[in-house]
Order: C-alpha cells, then sequence, then structure tokens
C-alpha cells in the first residue's frame, strides 16, 4: 500500500469556493471530499543526499607566546617529514620551513640564556643597591650630629632637609673677595685663601705666569673650601692667582687677581 506525498500539511486548505460547498442544485454537502497535495506516492520520492562539511584549520598560533609559536612551528615541520608524509606535496618548501625554524629557535635559545643573565644581574643589582642604601641611614644620622641641625652642608653633601624654611632660590654668585695667596709648606707649593661666598658649593682657581696673556691661565685644583694649595710651580717665579665660587646657576665671575714668588 503506498502513501502520497503531501506538499501541504495534514490539514487541507480550504478556498473560497470551497469554504461552504454546495451541490447543482444548491443544496449544501454535508462532509466534502478532502483533497491533498500533488498525489506523489512518497515511496516514490528520491532519498536526500547529506551535504559534508569541509574542515578548516584553526589558525590561532599567533596568540601563542614567543616561544611555544616557535615550538608549535617545529612540531608542524617535523610531522610532515616524517614517512610517508601526510601530504604528498608540502608547500611552502619543506626544506626551507625547517631551515627558519632551526634559525628561530636558536634566537629563542639567545633569548633564554641573555634572560637568565638579565635575572641573575637584577639580583646581584638588588643585593648590592640594598647594601649600599644601608650606609645611608647611619650616615645621614652622622651628618646630622656633625652639623649640629645646620641645614645648609647637609643640602650641599645632596641630602633634602625638614624642619626648616626653604632657603630661597639662589641668585648668581658674586666675585669672591679677598683673596691672598702666600708660600706653601714645600718647594713650588702656594697657598691660598679667601672669604668664604654664600651659595658657592664649591671653588674653580686658575694660576698664571704671565698676566698679560689671556690665553695663558692654567687651571687649578677645585676646593669645596675658602683655601687651596697650589702644587707642582715653577720656583722663582712669580705666580698670579683667581678663584671664582660655583653654585645651582654655575660659576660666578673670578675674583681679582693676587701674586706671590714661587718659593
Amino acid at each position: 500500500m503506498s502513501v502520497l506525498a503531501c506538499a501541504s500539511p495534514i490539514f487541507p486548505r480550504w478556498s473560497k469556493r470551497t469554504q461552504n460547498p454546495r451541490d447543482r442544485h444548491g443544496t449544501p454537502i454535508p462532509n466534502p471530499p478532502i483533497f491533498f497535495g500533488t498525489g506523489i506516492h512518497l515511496d516514490e520520492a528520491s532519498p536526500t543526499t547529506p551535504r559534508t562539511r569541509m574542515a578548516k584549520i584553526l589558525r590561532n598560533w599567533n596568540k601563542l607566546p614567543i616561544s611555544e609559536r616557535i615550538a608549535f612551528c617545529r612540531k608542524i615541520v617535523d610531522n610532515q617529514k616524517k614517512t610517508p608524509s601526510p601530504i604528498a606535496h608540502p608547500y611552502p618548501d619543506l626544506a626551507a620551513m625547517d631551515t627558519d625554524t632551526a634559525a628561530a629557535e636558536a634566537a629563542d635559545l639567545k633569548v633564554r640564556d641573555l634572560e637568565r643573565l638579565l635575572k641573575a644581574a637584577r639580583a646581584e643589582r638588588q643585593a648590592a643597591s640594598d647594601q649600599a642604601t644601608g650606609n645611608l641611614n647611619p650616615n645621614a644620622s652622622h651628618v646630622e650630629g656633625d652639623t649640629k641641625g645646620d641645614a645648609q652642608p647637609m643640602i650641599v653633601i645632596g641630602y633634602e632637609v625638614t624642619g626648616v624654611q626653604p632657603a630661597p632660590a639662589p641668585g648668581p654668585l658674586t666675585q669672591v673677595t679677598n683673596l691672598s695667596v702666600s708660600s706653601g709648606d714645600s718647594e713650588g707649593e702656594v697657598d691660598g685663601s679667601w672669604d668664604r661666598k654664600p651659595g658657592a658649593q664649591s671653588y674653580n682657581t686658575r694660576y698664571t705666569y704671565d698676566v698679560t696673556k689671556p690665553d695663558a691661565w692654567v687651571a687649578g685644583p677645585d676646593s669645596t673650601k675658602s683655601k687651596v694649595t697650589l702644587t707642582g710651580l715653577t720656583s722663582g717665579k712669580r705666580v698670579w692667582v683667581q678663584v671664582r665660587g660655583f653654585g645651582p646657576k654655575g660659576a660666578g665671575p673670578w675674583s681679582d687677581e693676587a701674586s706671590k714668588m714661587v718659593p
């Protein structure tokens, strides 16, 4: 027994002509016939062939960390080098892929070695920094006691201070005054001294054997105090000396010359 295929649901679709059917005499038909679909037998219909879905490679390797990405490249290359190969003709050329992967592995190994060295260097730096900064507390306490709370030498050393009014912004240094030069303790030495200049952090000195030649001046030793000793001078020659202060805004002008016969 064959079953008819239906192109529509099992319930019939009524047209306007058949909503209230009547016979040719106009008499209503109580149970009108029901018509279905196209009349095709279901056992004569062709079976549907299922569609095959093609697989796609998940391209998510760029999300891996660099070392894992290189290891993934090695796995892909090595698996295609097996005999028999999963595919007949690898592309790009498998030898070139192998060479590129080997270069990446060598570079990765170099980075790993450097990272180990850097880790060790950072640990060494941390230990050395802890050792160095461990000296600051006792040094700061000693400076506080030695200066009897005077902020100026603390600032000159480089410490920040509290408990005092901030000093006004330093202005340009003025000329050092009252420079005097005397014989030193040894042959070829002279001593210089001058008045301390407020705002000066250190002093520069220079000397010459010919004060008439501007380019004949020679740089002498610097000093953090208001005195200096010049050594290695030529005995029996007159030497002229100048000094200037150096502060946060740079150097001040040179002082007037003072001279002395070198012993």
